[in-house]
């Protein structure tokens, strides 16, 4: 049986509760023998983070402290140039040729796929495991743009039941795990946290992490 590997990739500008939540539920429902968060060094199609990358990652290992199957991966913050998605699953096949890699991403990100760097080449890489808020049904952007229709498509081709379909191949295969996710904006997170804002920022953070940014001042400016 192939091992199982969960992929979580994100800027983690700061790693909060609805990230972690949903990391779990993944390794979970999926059967995952682990799941690797990847914090983003230099993203494609979005602002640089905030906070440097030794204290993300710091934050980051401190929230994997919840499950001893989350583990975090640095290759990106290791890496020159734009952190691409297809060029980190091609490195995990290097390292892990015989495991099933599962690209773990929200139904906004999903949504967005055609804007990533090959993001049809993703698919030869990996399965893909869509957060899906149950009350909005079926992932369908208002647009009907080509790139969404193409999405459109390769969501009805290669989506799936259940898990034993899902790892039945592979590679290319697309599951909705409907959840109730937790919905907290980065950017809103790090308004609270300029402001002062503890008590209701400490809620959207895992302790250690609120500790940890306390500590080290950050988001403060």
């Amino acid at each position: 049986m192939r091992q199982r590997i969960g992929v979580m990739g994100g800027m983690f500008d700061p790693v909060h509760t609805g990230h972690v939540s949903a990391a779990v539920s993944a390794l979970d429902c999926l059967s995952l023998d682990e799941l690797r968060l990847i914090p983003c060094a230099t993203p494609f199609h979005r602002d640089a983070a905030v906070a440097d990358a030794d204290d993300r990652l710091a934050m980051l290992k401190l929230a994997a402290q919840i499950d001893a199957r989350l583990l975090v991966d640095d290759r990106e913050l290791k890496r020159q140039g734009i952190s691409y998605t297809a060029d980190t699953l091609l490195s995990l096949h290097v390292d892990f040729p015989d495991s099933s890699l599962v690209l773990v991403l929200g139904e906004d990100a999903f949504l967005g796929l055609p804007h990533w760097h090959k993001w049809q080449q993703l698919f030869e890489l990996c399965h893909m495991c869509v957060i899906n808020r149950p009350a909005t049904g079926q992932l369908q952007r208002s647009d009907d743009s080509r790139a969404q229709q193409a999405l459109q498509r390769e969501l009805v081709s290669r989506q799936v039941r259940n898990v034993d379909e899902l790892f039945s191949r592979q590679t290319g295969r697309i599951f909705l795990l409907n959840k109730a996710a937790l919905q907290i904006a980065s950017n809103e997170l790090r308004k609270q946290l300029r402001a002062g804002a503890d008590s209701s920022a400490a809620t959207m953070l895992p302790a250690a992490v609120s500790h940890y940014i306390a500590e080290h001042n950050l988001y403060r400016f």
